[in-house]
């Protein structure tokens, strides 16, 4: 442990890594490539912290149950911290002004009298 301590004092570029959108695969930032596809949500129920069902204002599909990308929060039942993941995801929610998503891939297709 202490050789791995000196040598990033000593050698600070020795022991690095950079995560760039090229080696994750996808945008680091939450930027839509196509404005139009945005759906604005209506309202919201958070499950817990990386999980929210959107409640959006279209016959065809009246709310979608999203996960948060690169959100991993512990499931409700009595885990460390889920309670507060939960609140926190709400609070931030609350805050926004307009909330806006997009599918990542291809969107669901529903074919209705199958």
């Amino acid at each position: 442990m202490v050789v791995v301590i000196l040598i990033s004092v000593i050698f600070p570029t020795a022991i690095s890594a950079k995560v760039t959108e090229e080696i994750l695969g996808y945008k680091i930032l939450a930027e839509s490539q196509n404005k139009s596809e945005l759906i604005t949500v209506k309202d919201f129920s958070v499950i817990d912290g990386d999980t929210t069902d959107f409640i959006l204002d279209r016959a065809e599909e009246p709310s979608i149950k999203a996960r948060f990308l690169l959100i991993d929060a512990s499931e409700m039942q009595n885990k460390p911290y889920a309670k507060e993941a939960k609140n926190r995801v709400r609070a931030l929610l609350i805050k926004a002004v307009l909330i806006q998503i997009e599918y990542e891939g291809q969107p669901k297709i529903s074919i209705k009298g199958i």
